[in-house]
């Protein structure tokens, strides 16, 4: 990953995959922001061909870079190599920035100089851009409660982040994958990135956060869940710059190796070890989720 020198600003990083419906509704309002980006980065992760046509028509400030791997984790870590400017501001391709949002996370970055990491709350929309709803996301610094692992507290469309520190922990990795698709990338990225800086999240909502039935998160519900108790388990284990854990990649027709239940349980306990199996039978449909649903709330007591 390059690491030269880069210039004061803010590079958006938008990495797009598909038919990407809501695109043009993205650029356009990050193109309103009251204060304007230095660039825009759509870093191409397989998007139809006529895609690029209309971007490079509609937005011919935008840079169309190619994605130098292949799956959302090597599209973020190419935006993140390809970005000239200190601050990164992502967003996804189906979501929406607030006019102000840049300028407010701008001035905060400016202001403290021991940020690393900034996020907002989310306004909840539908297909149709209707409201759906307001996240309650902690606010302040979160700083300690992101470095103890226990769940993810940031939305990461709507973060801003300084580049350098991404980069010397290690940028995003393929920390946990199902079906080539990888899930808590960013879980695990802010917990590393917690260990060398602050990490705060705003009172304001700073970007609408589309909800569809096509989304990672909805799609892969269960083995998000998986994922993050993994995700756990690594930061226990991990300090960075010592030592690294494997990362895990399974397919529908394979079984969690017993060594992966081990490790599981060695950093977060018999209890989340148990949840862990709890979520991958369910998900391989051996238990229902009916049942699933019971075993989870006897296991919260």
């Amino acid at each position: 990953m390059r690491d030269n020198q880069v210039d004061s600003g803010v590079s958006v990083v938008l990495p797009a995959h598909g038919t990407v419906n809501f695109l043009t509704e993205t650029l356009d309002s990050i193109l309103r922001s009251t204060s304007q980006p230095n660039e825009i980065l759509l870093v191409d992760d397989g998007f139809d061909l006529k895609v690029a046509r209309q971007v490079r028509l509609n937005f011919p400030d935008v840079r169309i870079i190619p994605n130098k791997g292949k799956g959302l984790v090597d599209a973020l870590n190419t935006g993140l190599s390809e970005s000239r400017y200190d601050l990164i501001a992502r967003i996804d391709a189906d979501d929406l920035m607030e006019p102000e949002r840049l300028e407010v996370q701008m001035r905060d970055f400016r202001i403290n100089t021991k940020l690393m990491l900034l996020g907002s709350q989310v306004k909840y929309i539908d297909d149709f851009g209707r409201f759906n709803g307001q996240s309650a996301y902690p606010v302040g610094d979160i700083t300690a409660q992101t470095r103890q692992g226990e769940k993810c507290l940031l939305a990461h469309p709507s973060v801003m982040f300084r580049r350098d520190a991404a980069i010397s922990v290690g940028g995003y990795r393929h920390i946990f994958r199902i079906d080539n698709v990888d899930l808590s990338e960013d879980f695990d990225l802010w917990i590393r990135m917690s260990r060398v800086g602050l990490v705060l999240n705003s009172v304001d909502s700073l970007t609408r956060y589309r909800q569809h039935g096509s989304q990672l998160s909805i799609v892969h519900r269960l083995p998000q869940e998986l994922s993050t108790y993994y995700v756990r388990a690594v930061s226990k284990y991990e300090n960075v710059g010592t030592q690294s854990a494997r990362h895990i990649e399974i397919h529908h027709s394979e079984l969690i190796d017993l060594s992966v239940i081990k490790f599981v349980f060695d950093q977060i306990g018999f209890i989340q070890a148990l949840r862990f199996c709890i979520e991958f039978l369910a998900f391989k449909k051996i238990i229902g989720f009916r049942l699933r649903r019971i075993l989870t709330r006897i296991l919260r007591f």
